[in-house]
């Protein structure tokens, strides 16, 4: 996208709110015309639906994974609180696993993307961009499979 001869004109009406926000936002980010700002708030727009879409349909498994570790947490005070001599720490041990797993898939999924449209806006290529999240990626795909493989031996040692 980003190395390709921009060869196609059309006509954008705006209302001047928008015209000010754009060229606003482009004097913030060192931008030196009105089209190249609209042209990489259209990138950035691109690539944050590519990437917002499926973290927003995790957040539903984020929550229930953070609501799990919580009952467990509860029944553990609960057990404690009652005198149970040797209460059930593996589930605790587990939802804990699970809940760090999630909340990091999320921040790595909020911090990737943070980085891509402050990438974008330094002017950096939407191809090295794209280069460089999928080199991240692989590399946090290592550390999310670790992660749950330590989560998948928990919940077998029930």
């Amino acid at each position: 996208m980003g190395d390709e001869l921009k060869t196609i004109k059309f006509q954008l009406m705006l209302s001047p709110s928008e015209a000010e926000a754009i060229d606003e936002w482009g004097f913030k980010n060192r931008i030196r015309t009105r089209a190249e700002a609209i042209r990489r708030l259209c990138q950035i727009g691109l690539m944050t639906d590519e990437r917002v879409s499926p973290l927003a349909a995790d957040v539903k498994n984020h929550a229930a994974a953070i609501a799990a570790f919580q009952t467990a947490s509860s029944q553990l005070i609960e057990a404690l609180a009652n005198g149970e001599s040797e209460p059930d720490l593996r589930a605790l041990v587990r939802f804990s696993a699970e809940t760090s797993g999630t909340l990091t898939k999320l921040a790595y999924a909020l911090r990737e993307l943070n980085g891509q449209t402050h990438a974008l806006r330094e002017n950096k290529d939407f191809n090295e961009v794209m280069r460089d999240v999928t080199e991240n990626a692989e590399l946090f795909r290592d550390v999310i499979s670790k992660l749950d493989e330590t989560v998948h031996k928990l919940s077998k040692s029930k």
